[in-house]
Parts: structure tokens; sequence; C-alpha cells
């Protein structure tokens, strides 16, 4: 038994075992209503598949770029920046970099720093390269 089996929500009590009138009545027989199918028709696979191309075509129309990763990525001492060893004094053993809203990354330093995870930098400075950029 649990809690909710003897909540009486209309009177907004616990009822005893023998309070069985407001008890949501169920039907067996159609529990199937209620489940997912194991089997996915064709027709519905063949959607989702088309779906999922659809999807990927999107992906490729993206245009966002950001300043700051683009002369990382074109400057000579980044590598050695990136690669280089987290702080092992404050309990890091892995070094990321990530590409966040800049007011988030204070939440995501906390949190990961707990897991022995340092970031190198954030690339938060990302710009829409066109307007439908800022919906996806």
């Amino acid at each position: 038994d649990e809690p909710w089996d003897h909540y009486d929500a209309l009177h907004n009590k616990v009822t005893e075992d023998g309070d069985e009138e407001d008890r949501f009545k169920f039907d067996p027989s159609k529990a199937s209503e209620f489940l997912l199918e194991d089997e996915e028709s064709p027709e519905s696979y063949a959607q989702s598949l088309a779906e999922e191309a659809d999807y990927t075509q999107s992906l490729s129309t993206i245009q966002i770029h950001s300043p700051r990763l683009t002369n990382a990525a074109q400057n000579p001492k980044s590598k050695a920046y990136f690669s280089r060893p987290p702080d092992s004094n404050e309990g890091c053993d892995t070094m990321w970099a990530s590409a966040i809203d800049t007011p988030c990354i204070n939440n995501l330093v906390g949190v990961f720093h707990n897991y022995g995870v340092q970031f190198a930098d954030n690339f938060g400075d990302w710009m829409n390269g066109c307007e439908a950029d800022k919906f996806r």
C-alpha cells in the first residue's frame, strides 16, 4: 500500500481501507489505450525518417558564428592553451571548453567543478548569421 491509495481528494483526508466508493475504477480491457506501441507501423517509421531528414537538412542552413572561436581556431598559440593540464590543486582532472551564454557560465563552472572539470574558456559570443538562426 502507498499513501496515495488511501487519500480521499474529495474530502481532503486519509481514508480507511474499507472506503472504496470514491476510488478510481480501472477497466483492464482498456489498458491498451494507455500503452505505447511496441512495434512502429511502416507508415509512422517512414514519417519519422522523413522528419529526421528534414531536421538534418535544416541544421545545414544554420549560420551562427563566434568571432572568438574563429580567432582561437586561427591562433597558433590556442592549441597549447586548450591542451594545458587542469588545476590539480583545485581538484580538477579534466579540462573542457564550453559554448553557452555568458550569464550561464558561472552555474556551469560551479556544477562541474564538483566533478573535477575545469573550463579553459567559454565561447559565449555567438552571433546570428541570418534571421532564422535566432529561432533554432
